[in-house]
């Protein structure tokens, strides 16, 4: 008998946990009187990606040498890839590879052999990703390097066999880049090949005869027909059970533990937020690299083009079939200390989570949600080809995978075209709905097949230690003879004498016992699954109500814009789990005071009702699961003396590019400087603030503590401060070291300023404005800035600000005599263009308020109207509405405005006591209009009585306080301040708010002529030589004056007026009336019982006010209520009427 000649291709001895099997199998066989070589390497390949990126020469070396060391121990002879390589060899190699572009790199040829194909998996390998710019030099160098190495080794590999001649060929995953051409060539030779990778099962290796890792995976293994029909004994049915649920705890497995956490399978849906009868879509990622592998070497595309696709397309599957979807990232993506963060994957997965709507819910990849609590609560899974797809299904759940996969047998749908992609979704629901026994046991079937038969071979001469580590079990060569391990024997007997492989099935005549054994157990298996899920539901069902506690959201504001919704902070909080929040704002900038910072934010959260608080600055972008994760921590009872969550972060630059994370498993420090040094945006209070959420008696506990420390801090030595303090009581911080959160860095103003100018060349001039003005409101005024201001303006025809933009160069810096001609010449043309109100209208529009349409320009033009040195008083400017529309007025004049506003509300319009300053200033600095107001920070009466008495004012715009004491206080003190001929109006001067209403009717028009009138805003010209008088002691009803001034504006309403003046007539000396009367007040009352809704909903608004005080309102309010049919309501007002009532005989 022919000695038989066998080749063990084992490159690299770094990967020793490997390449022990073939040092074992190789020796056993020589035993067995089998003629064995090992063909290994010795530093032949360049930029050789086992040696580390970058390349490390004596990593090189040191595999070299491990090579000889494993093989010299078990006396095997070596071969050197280099020695069958000439000179003329190595220049034909390189000449070739320097002939390829990079994209004709998947497709080179190297002399009939796709060395281009064979190799894509290095590109992945080196750099752990999928994509890579070929346009790069280091990219094309590596490609270039990974294409000679092929080409070298396929002249060595073909001169190696020829003159060896071997049988077999025993070769380590048959995927690997030079792994994949041994392969390759070998079986285009007709020699067989015996592939092997660690296996499934705790120490094992997997065994393929004649295909690959790969192409087992996705064209299945021939072995299986052999095991189809064999049913499994109790004892094998209970090993797969006891794997599955292995597996679900973290047990029973080869490679590296990725959960650190249990599976909470009931509270799974309250934890995402989502109803419980809900249908929940499971969406499972991949590894972009571990994706780009299987492409490279299986050559297999999907339907998408890549999975950001995939989940964008499924989103919009299940938003229109109203299903939840839940993407569950590979926990891998995170990156672990033995595999490298996916960055890039991680990038595109953080931007794209802000797209989505509220029926999707994304799992990060560090999230501590594990993918089997998912499956049970899942309605179907999806997959791309991994095990969770097998894992689903066999806890009878239906699965689609997007790429044929070594689990078909089992029943999983496949999808290859793009159509069938949602009726596949479709039928995996229903196929969870009606689950089978069948289905279950073909299930079973596979699973034993694959992670008992074809994946998990258990030799008892060698194993695996410690997931990466060799473990030779044996002191002498001869254990490895026959008859010492079963498992070796069986291998070496498949490759010397052609024997199965794998163990075969009992004989069918076993089968029949075997058949009942095994559907006993699926009948039980099925009522676990069953009783599992109704567990779940019942859980669910009971405690249907989420915990929905109010969570106060502070945004420290810093750039003097109130909202424009644009924030990373506001659209991922819109994207939270969690949905109810109370906003509040409070600005913070280089100028602020720091002890005032401290006590506003402290005074802010100690008002608030709120229990839970987060804070944070607009560069902030908080995950999903981040509130929800907060608020159930501390909403648990075990946990009532913790008083913050703190997590970890990402760190994304201006581009978006993922730079580093803080305060998570990868990166644990917890110093102040660590994370300052991972980004300085952590120097800011705002950002530091917002790695925490708190408990509001532990924050006010830290800012009242902290205040009295603070006294000249900057503000990275407050954040410093904030840091440590809340660091030093560890017993009630809770950490959680998983990046729940991303900074991102703000650009620099130079790289703005850099950005914004290109807009402006290539036409995006709007866009470019926006992020100039942004500048101008938070950074130091510069010549060049204003320049590009004044350009992009005038480009937009706004010549007004042009002017303005031109002007503040000329008064704020020194410039040269031809540098002030160039402007001269330019404001010179700007003064013949056109300057009304239309210019600057959109300017106006820009700024928030409570001005009706129409008023703005009201205001621009009686600014404008008056002496160029005119002099104008407003009283409650808000965010700068009203101001702008009159500075607007005053550019290229010497008039001013003196305005004077609280700035942070009065319980009116804002609702809440938020500073607002820094907003209203920041609308004056972006139109450069700053220089032409002075603002007065204080209550209206008292920075009144501040001012030098006498006449100074042409013109004073009253819009403070909307109380009626208030504001005739305001007019008192305005009126002796306004010159003689000057002019006062109000605000607001409608039924709807009595206060203003009544000062302007009762008083106001009374001391002022030449009214004037532009929708709600009243204006009057003050007499001269007349003095202030008040008509506060005449007797006043608001219900009449509103009848009498509802009959002066319109004849339609004349029927109605008069009911109302009947009324007030009737009832005017009390509220019985003679009976004669009773008709002519019923008819009275009939007719205001139908008042027209607008006017129904004006009065209703008085009665929340200080008209709320008039009887004769809330009369003719019961009336229009019992029309509605709201008798109990009504009832309430007549009894109001009754107990407010008074006399109106003689009223206005």
């Amino acid at each position: 008998m022919p000695v038989k000649k066998v080749l063990l291709f084992a490159p690299f001895g770094a990967w020793i946990v490997h390449h022990q099997l073939d040092a074992v199998v190789g020796a056993s066989l020589r035993l067995r009187g089998c003629q064995v070589q090992a063909l290994c390497c010795d530093g032949l390949f360049r930029q050789c990606y086992i040696a580390g990126n970058p390349f490390n020469q004596a990593a090189c070396v040191d595999c070299a040498a491990k090579s000889r060391l494993l093989f010299q121990k078990f006396a095997i002879p070596m071969l050197q890839i280099s020695s069958y390589l000439t000179d003329n060899d190595r220049h034909r190699c390189e000449s070739w590879s320097e002939t390829i572009s990079p994209d004709q790199f998947e497709t080179a040829q190297f002399e009939g052999s796709p060395i281009g194909r064979w190799v894509a998996l290095g590109m992945v390998a080196h750099y752990k990703r999928s994509d890579y710019n070929m346009s790069d030099r280091d990219v094309q160098k590596m490609l270039r390097s990974l294409l000679f190495n092929g080409a070298l080794l396929k002249t060595a590999f073909l001169k190696c066999i020829d003159a060896f001649q071997p049988e077999h060929i025993i070769n380590y995953s048959g995927d690997h880049i030079y792994y994949r051409i041994a392969f390759e060539l070998s079986r285009q030779r007709g020699i067989d090949v015996l592939t092997h990778e660690r296996g499934q099962l705790t120490g094992t290796y997997s065994l393929l005869n004649n295909v690959t890792n790969s192409s087992a995976w996705s064209d299945g293994i021939q072995e299986w027909e052999d095991w189809r029909n064999a049913p499994l004994s109790r004892k094998q049915f209970s090993e797969v059970q006891s794997y599955i649920s292995g597996m679900e705890q973290g047990n029973c497995n080869n490679f590296v533990k990725l959960y650190h956490c249990q599976a909470n399978y009931e509270s799974l849906k309250k934890e995402l937020r989502i109803p419980y009868s809900a249908k929940v879509i499971a969406l499972f990622t991949s590894n972009e690299w571990e994706l780009g592998s299987f492409k490279a070497i299986a050559g297999k595309r999907l339907i998408f083009e890549d999975q950001i696709e995939w989940m964008r397309q499924t989103a919009q599957i299940c938003a229109k079939n109203n299903w939840y979807l839940v993407i569950r990232h590979h926990p891998i993506i995170a990156g672990t200390a033995e595999y490298p963060r996916d960055t890039d994957f991680l990038q595109k997965i953080l931007k794209l989570d802000s797209e989505f709507g509220s029926h999707v819910r994304m799992i990060m990849p560090a999230d501590r949600i594990t993918s089997y609590a998912l499956v049970w609560n899942a309605d179907a899974a999806v997959t791309i080809y991994s095990t969770v797809g097998m894992e689903s299904f066999i806890r009878g759940v239906g699965a689609v995978h997007l790429s044929d996969t070594i689990y078909k047998p089992m029943g999983l749908d496949v999808v290859v075209r793009l159509e069938d992609y949602e009726p596949a979704i479709r039928a995996a629901i229903e196929r969870t709905k009606q689950f089978t026994i069948e289905q279950l046991r073909k299930a079973y079937r596979f699973a034993h097949f694959r992670f008992f038969i074809a994946y998990s071979h258990m030799f008892q001469s060698f194993g695996i230690k410690d997931i990466y580590y060799p473990d030779l079990r044996i002191r002498h060569l001869d254990e490895l003879a026959q008859g010492n391990d079963p498992v070796l024997d069986r291998v070496c007997a498949h490759i010397v004498g052609g024997s199965p492989l794998y163990p075969l099935p009992d004989p069918v005549a076993e089968q029949d016992n075997r058949l009942v054994e095994e559907s006993d157990c699926l009948r039980t298996e099925m009522e676990t699954i069953k009783r599992r899920k109704a567990g779940i539901e019942k859980y669910l069902s009971e405690k249907a109500d989420f915990p929905d506690p109010r969570v106060t959201i502070i945004r420290i504001r810093q750039n003097g814009i109130r909202n424009t919704g644009s924030e990373f902070l506001t659209r991922s909080i819109s994207r939270s789990w969690h949905k109810n929040f109370e906003y509040i704002q409070t600005p913070l900038t280089s100028s602020t005071d720091v002890q005032w910072f401290m006590a506003s934010l402290r005074d802010m959260i100690a008002r608030s009702g709120s229990d839970f608080f987060y804070i944070a600055s607009d560069n902030v972008q908080i995950h999903g699961s981040f509130i929800s994760t907060c608020v159930d921590y501390l909403s648990a009872p075990q946990n009532a003396d913790k008083g913050v969550v703190g997590c970890g972060s990402y760190i994304c630059g201006t581009g978006g590019e993922l730079r580093d994370e803080v305060l998570t498993a990868q990166k644990p420090s917890r110093s102040f400087d660590a994370i300052t040094q991972a980004s300085s945006s952590f120097q800011n209070p705002a950002t530091l603030l917002s790695l925490f959420f708190f408990r509001k008696k532990f924050i006010i506990e830290i800012l009242s503590r902290s205040l009295h420390q603070t006294g000249d801090m900057s503000l990275a030595e407050l954040s410093c401060l904030l840091f440590d303090s809340i660091s030093e009581q560890p017993s009630r911080l809770h950490e959680v070291h998983i990046p729940m959160l991303t900074v991102h860095e703000n650009p620099t103003a130079t790289q703005i300023l850099k950005h914004a100018l290109a807009g402006i060349r290539n036409g995006d001039t709007q866009k470019s404005l926006e992020m100039l003005d942004q500048l101008r409101i938070t950074e130091a005024l510069t010549p060049e800035l204003q320049y590009a201001r004044a350009v992009s303006k005038s480009q937009l025809g706004r010549f007004l600000e042009t002017r303005l933009a031109i002007e503040s160069i000329l008064s704020t810096f020194q410039v040269s005599d031809a540098i002030w001609r160039f402007y001269d010449t330019i404001l010179l043309e700007l003064l013949q263009a056109p300057n009304g109100y239309d210019t600057i209208a959109q300017a106006v529009d820009s700024i928030d308020g409570y001005l009706v349409p129409g008023q703005e320009q009201y205001l621009f033009n009686k600014v404008r109207s008056l002496s160029n040195d005119a002099a104008i008083l407003e009283i409650g400017g808000y965010f700068g509405k009203s101001t702008a529309a009159m500075a607007f007025a005053c550019a290229g004049t010497k008039r001013h405005i003196v305005s004077i506003d609280t700035f942070c509300g009065n319980d009116g319009p804002m609702g809440r006591s938020e500073d607002f300053q820094d907003v209203w200033y920041a609308n004056l600095k972006r139109f450069d209009l700053e220089r032409y107001v002075t603002p007065l920070k204080g209550l209206s009466h008292q920075v009144l009585s501040t001012l030098e008495n006498g006449p100074q004012f042409d013109f004073a715009f009253i819009d403070g306080s909307h109380e009626y004491a208030d504001i005739l206080k305001d007019l008192e003190l305005i009126y002796p301040l306004v010159k003689d001929g000057g002019w006062i109006a109000l605000h607001d001067v409608e039924a709807g708010w009595p206060g203003p209403w009544r000062v302007w009717r009762q008083t106001a028009r009374r001391l002022l002529t030449d009214h004037d009138y532009q929708s709600t805003l009243a204006c009057g010209r003050k007499e001269k030589h007349k003095s202030f008088k008040t008509y506060d002691e005449m007797r006043y009803s608001y219900a009449v004056d509103w009848a009498d001034y509802l009959g002066s504006c319109s004849p339609k309403l004349a029927a109605l007026t008069n009911a109302m003046r009947a009324t007030a007539t009737l009832l005017a000396k009390s509220p019985i009336i003679p009976q004669h009367l009773e008709p002519e007040l019923k008819h009275a009352s009939s007719i205001l019982a139908y008042m027209p809704e607008q006017l129904k909903q004006i009065m209703r608004i008085m009665l929340t006010k200080e008209a709320g005080t008039d009887w004769l309102l809330h009369y003719w309010n019961g009336l229009t209520l019992h029309q509605e049919g709201n008798v109990e309501a009504a009832a309430r007002e007549f009894q109001e009427a009754h107990k407010r009532y008074s006399p109106v005989d003689g009223l206005c």
